[in-house]
This record gives structure tokens, sequence and C-alpha cells, in this order.
């Protein structure tokens, strides 16, 4: 059974492919948002995400729920993109599960609590 993971950014959208049977991870990636209306980078996300779907037979998604961070204006700008794939999701499966990101983390032992430079490096 593959699972989609997404990790949902304004300026690239994460996402990994694990296969649940064999616990192995399948694929991984961005989704580039371009420098262009907000319009036309949701349209290209979308597009993205569409094309995960075409290459993987996903049977479950999960998507990493926003978090207040600095800048309202880009939670809001976030929260557009995190609509519209989650739009898409529910047209191609009819539903997702939602995790925070702490939940998120917290699957790896040490990590949930670490800095986001410290993530990265791990």
């Amino acid at each position: 059974m593959l699972v989609l993971g997404i990790d949902p950014g304004s300026r690239k959208c994460g996402y990994g492919v694990v296969d649940l049977t064999h616990i192995k991870l399948i694929g991984a990636g961005f989704i580039k948002v371009p420098s262009a209306p907000l319009q036309e980078q949701i349209l290209e996300v979308v597009a993205g995400l569409e094309q995960v779907f075409r290459t993987y037979p996903i049977a479950e998604v999960a998507m990493e729920d926003i978090f207040y961070a600095y800048n309202p204006k880009s939670v809001l700008k976030l929260a557009q993109f995190r609509g519209a794939l989650g739009l898409k999701i529910l047209q191609e499966k009819g539903h997702f599960s939602e995790y925070t990101p702490y939940k998120s983390k917290k699957r790896s032992p040490g990590m949930a609590r670490r800095a986001r430079n410290k993530w990265r490096s791990w």
C-alpha cells in the first residue's frame, strides 16, 4: 500500500511516497512553485500533484497541517495552496489525513522539538 505524504509550502511543496507493506521509500521530491501571480502558482502546484498521482498508485494521503509562523501574509498564502491541494486530493481519493508538524517529526526519535536547521541536517 502506497502512502503519499505532503508538506505544503509557498515556495516548494515537498512530498514522499512510502510503501507501507515493505516499509520502503518509493519516491520523494519537490513541486517547485514558480515566481508568478498566485493563481498561476496554485495551478502549477496542483499540476505537480496530478503528476504524482499519475506516477504512483497512491492508496492514502497525509498532509501536514499549517502552523502559525511570523508572517500572517505567508500563512494566508500557504492556506490557499493547502486548500487547492486538499481539493485535488479529495477529487482523486475522497479523503486525506492531517498531521501537525510536531506530530510528523515526533515519529522520528529525538526530532520533535529540533530547530528546522537541525532537522534538515539529520
